[in-house]
């Protein structure tokens, strides 16, 4: 689910291939967006009427314009898996997260991704890269964060940062959160938030 940034209009997605309007001022239902042919994996909004989807195993990126009732489509690179996460960076860019481990920025002005990073968490110890479970942005800034399952803590299942950009929160589980597929046993369900250092350089 999302929100459009200081409204009462909320957008969820389902495994129904669906996206549905809500307006929290009225607790209730306002419309269904179809588009997707396959399970909608994540969403994100920020401040203007509209929202970014990523269709998972349909190997796409939609944005939604709902005033206009219309969305452009973003089509996968070539050797693309799924595209299972994505955030909104800024009203004009937005980064998603792949199962082949790539990680790409993208421009509403563009249909293919301006910058990809195929592996950006490295390979497993089955010499397959690792899946690129979540990632986020700081708002309107340069800066952004994705959650794989590298070993080391778990499978970063969700990632947010503070709306002052000094923290960055983590769902972290043994398993991955589409699915009993493998399990890290010495990994806990917690949510860890991290505390952020900037330097006069990186701000």
């Amino acid at each position: 689910m999302a929100c459009r940034l200081g409204t009462q209009q909320l957008y969820s997605c389902s495994r129904d291939r669906t996206v549905k309007l809500w307006n929290l001022d009225e607790l209730g239902y306002v419309d269904t967006l179809f588009g997707h042919v396959d399970a909608i994996a994540d969403i994100d909004a920020l401040s203007r009427e509209r929202f970014i989807t990523a269709g998972a195993h349909d190997r796409t990126l939609r944005l939604w314009k709902v005033p206009e009732e219309t969305h452009l489509i973003f089509n996968g690179y070539a050797s693309c898996v799924s595209i299972d996460c994505v955030a909104l960076i800024n009203e004009n860019h937005f980064v998603s997260g792949s199962a082949d481990g790539s990680l790409c920025v993208w421009s509403i002005f563009k249909k293919k991704p301006v910058c990809l990073q195929k592996e950006a968490h490295g390979c497993g110890h089955d010499n397959q890269p690792n899946w690129i479970v979540s990632v986020a942005a700081r708002r309107y800034t340069d800066l952004i964060a994705s959650g794989s399952c590298d070993g080391f803590t778990g499978f970063i299942n969700c990632l947010k940062f503070s709306d002052d950009g000094e923290e960055v929160v983590c769902a972290v589980g043994q398993e991955h959160k589409r699915g009993r597929w493998w399990k890290i046993g010495d990994a806990r369900n917690v949510i860890t938030v991290f505390a952020l250092t900037y330097t006069e350089e990186s701000a």
